[in-house]
């Protein structure tokens, strides 16, 4: 499996980012990915107790593209 989770909302980002990295600053990236691609994703509507995420292929990120780019401190 080589992919990656992505949060459905920002919020739940914030929240696995401080669950993953508790002591340290991290980076939100946000990708839009269209829906037509997105929809396939693999889906969990409560991964880790936190809230709805989705599981991409990396094959399946060729396209898309990222929004922005935070530090979250």
């Amino acid at each position: 499996m080589e992919g990656k989770w992505f949060a459905e909302r920002l919020e739940d980002a914030i929240a696995w980012g401080k669950l993953l990295e508790p002591d340290a600053h991290f980076y939100l990236v946000e990708v839009e990915v269209d829906s037509a691609i997105s929809d396939g994703f693999f889906r969990i509507e409560h991964l880790d107790g936190i809230g709805p995420a989705r599981y991409a292929d990396c094959i399946d990120l060729s396209s898309s593209t990222i929004i922005s780019f935070s530090k979250i401190t």
